[in-house]
C-alpha cells in the first residue's frame, strides 16, 4: 500500500480560509465591475467578508445566494434604509416548516420581495436576481 495522508483539522480550516478570502475577492470584484452604482465608497472586501459571515450564519451557503443577498445589502445601503429586518427574516425562514426548510433561493425571494416592498429594490431587480 502506498503512504496514506490524514488531513488534519488546521489544514481543512486553511482550505475553508482560502476559499473564503478568494470568494470575498471575486465577489468584491464582482460589484466593482458590474455593480459600481451600488459599490460607490464602500469597503468591498470588508463588505464581502462580514456578507459571508451574515449569510452563513443564516444558512445561505451557495455563492450565487450570498451575491444576491450582497446585493440586497448594498442596495438598502444606496437607498439609506435599514437592514435590521434582513437577519430576523431569514432566520424566520430557515426554521422548519412541516419538517422542511424551504431551499435557499426560496429564502432569499422572500428577502428580495420584501426589500421591494420597503422600496430597497425595484420591482425590475427581481428578474436580474432570479
Amino acid at each position: 500500500m502506498g503512504p496514506s495522508f490524514t488531513l488534519r483539522q488546521e489544514h481543512i480550516d486553511a482550505i475553508g480560509r482560502a476559499y473564503r478570502e478568494d470568494f470575498a475577492r471575486r465577489l468584491a470584484r464582482y460589484f466593482e465591475a458590474y455593480k459600481p452604482d451600488l459599490a460607490a465608497g464602500v469597503d468591498l472586501r470588508a463588505f464581502a467578508t462580514s456578507t459571508i459571515d451574515f449569510a452563513a450564519q443564516r444558512g445561505i451557503l451557495e455563492e450565487e445566494g450570498i451575491t444576491w443577498l450582497a446585493t440586497i445589502l448594498l442596495s438598502a445601503r444606496r437607498a439609506k434604509q435599514p437592514t435590521d429586518w434582513i437577519g430576523p427574516l431569514l432566520e424566520r425562514l430557515q426554521k422548519p416548516n412541516n419538517g422542511a426548510v424551504p431551499p435557499e433561493e426560496e429564502r432569499l425571494l422572500e428577502v428580495h420581495r420584501e426589500a421591494q416592498r420597503r422600496g430597497v429594490v425595484a420591482a425590475h431587480d427581481e428578474k436580474e436576481a432570479a
